[in-house]
């Protein structure tokens, strides 16, 4: 585990790896993250999203 972490310390800059990495996640598993966005939206009655 420490090695593959030390591999990517040469390709990488660890503070921006910290800063992308929400945003890789929540890009590459955008559908799922759509339907749960949009199940919250539709339990709020007052904004009429269906």
């Amino acid at each position: 585990m420490e090695s593959g972490i030390g591999f990517l310390y040469l390709f990488f800059n660890m503070s921006l790896v910290k800063i992308m990495l929400p945003f890789v996640l929540v890009v590459s598993n955008f559908e799922k993250v759509y339907k749960l966005v949009m199940y919250v939206l539709r339990k709020i009655p007052f904004l009429g999203i269906e």
